[in-house]
């Protein structure tokens, strides 16, 4: 069964590549994250105390109140862009829960149409509406056929179809029908 064989292939490849995919965008991700937060907050308290510093300078008169507005809005600037940039790694943080939401998603897909071939013997309209996006069928030669097979996954698998004589045209021709 040639669609059964396309959901096994791509379960098996799609399976190890997605759950590697994973730690390798949580590795990543959380390193550089946690790197950067803590680099961040080192820098917001060295101008939390810079800040502090400047209005005692300008209690003592040790600068003027020109000055001081200077620094003052300086340090000001640097906070918000640093907070701004923390916003920004909380937002990867959450990129992260997403990509493995859709991943698990798509492997949960690919299971259940593993299981729903397995018991069924026949491909029903319902598993391709189900599961699969677009079935290209191109002819090759007279006697062979490439078939592109893309799932709702958003992958794509290609087989190259060889079958003798007018068989194989009846087959694909009623497929199509099937599917309108």
């Amino acid at each position: 069964m040639l669609i059964f064989d396309v959901f096994s292939d791509t379960y098996e490849e799609s399976d190890k590549y997605i759950d590697e995919f994973i730690e390798f965008y949580k590795q990543n991700i959380t390193s550089v994250v946690t790197h950067n937060n803590e680099e961040i907050c080192k820098q917001i308290e060295l101008l939390e105390a810079k800040k502090e510093k400047i209005v005692n300078f300008l209690v003592e008169e040790k600068i003027t109140e020109t000055d001081f507005d200077k620094m003052y809005a300086k340090y000001e600037s640097q906070l918000k862009e640093l907070k701004e940039y923390s916003l920004e790694l909380k937002t990867q943080e959450n990129e992260l829960e997403r990509v493995e939401r859709e991943a698990k998603f798509i492997k949960s897909n690919l299971q259940k149409a593993i299981k729903d071939i397995s018991n069924n013997t026949e491909i029903t309209p319902s598993f391709v509406n189900r599961y699969i996006k677009r079935i290209n069928i191109t002819p090759v030669d007279e006697h062979t056929a490439k078939l592109e097979i893309q799932l709702f996954s958003n992958s794509s698998i290609e087989r190259s179809l060889v079958r003798i004589g007018k068989t194989s045209k009846k087959m694909i021709e009623s497929y199509e029908k099937g599917l309108k």
